[in-house]
């Protein structure tokens, strides 16, 4: 990474699947001008102990999605964690391997509302200035957000998926690919 790209916006979820309401999000924030670079950070233990498929799994379909965007890298930070699923200790390994570099963690909405159930939020404040996109039903007075990507929860998408139902405008076509060469979701 130069040091003209020294921005990173910082996009951790599940990713069970990733869909492109997340590829969205990346776009959105780069295309701003807000981050120079967007590590996608597939969670390696969920923190409310869901069970989602392999990290390996989730890790290749975030690779599959962004292959074609040079300004997106896949991360797997996470494994390397004493305490996965804690974004303040994430955190903390990213300044190390991103020495000099500004932080932004691109979160929902959602989480404003949420945020003083996380750990430490007070620190992931500090570190890595939020920066909120708007979520559909999530509406605080005065909140300066970006606009809300599509609306698209990886939960639908992996009940549609075991129904057989069509996921094309939810999906990007190199993940939908993996998800059936793994024979991933009922598929």
């Amino acid at each position: 990474m130069t040091l003209e790209q020294c921005r990173i916006g910082i996009l951790g979820g599940t990713f069970d699947p990733p869909h492109l309401s997340h590829l969205e999000m990346a776009r959105r924030v780069h295309q701003l001008g807000l981050v120079d670079r967007v590590l996608m950070v597939p969670c390696f233990r969920h923190a409310f102990d869901k069970q989602p498929v392999s990290f390996t799994h989730r890790l290749k379909m975030c690779r599959c999605m962004t292959a074609d965007l040079d300004f997106v890298d896949v991360s797997d930070a996470e494994q390397y964690l004493d305490t996965p699923g804690r974004t303040l200790a994430l955190i903390e390994i990213l300044e190390k391997q991103y020495p000099g570099c500004t932080l932004r963690l691109l979160v929902g909405g959602d989480i404003y509302l949420e945020r003083h159930q996380w750990y430490r939020f007070d620190l992931v404040e500090q570190k890595a200035p939020p920066i909120y996109l708007a979520r559909a039903g999530v509406d605080v007075r005065g909140a300066d957000w970006l606009a809300a990507p599509p609306s698209m929860s990886s939960g639908d998408i992996r009940a549609r998926l075991a129904r057989g139902e069509d996921v094309d405008r939810l999906l990007a076509p190199t993940v939908m690919a993996y998800i059936v060469e793994h024979q991933l979701y009922g598929v």
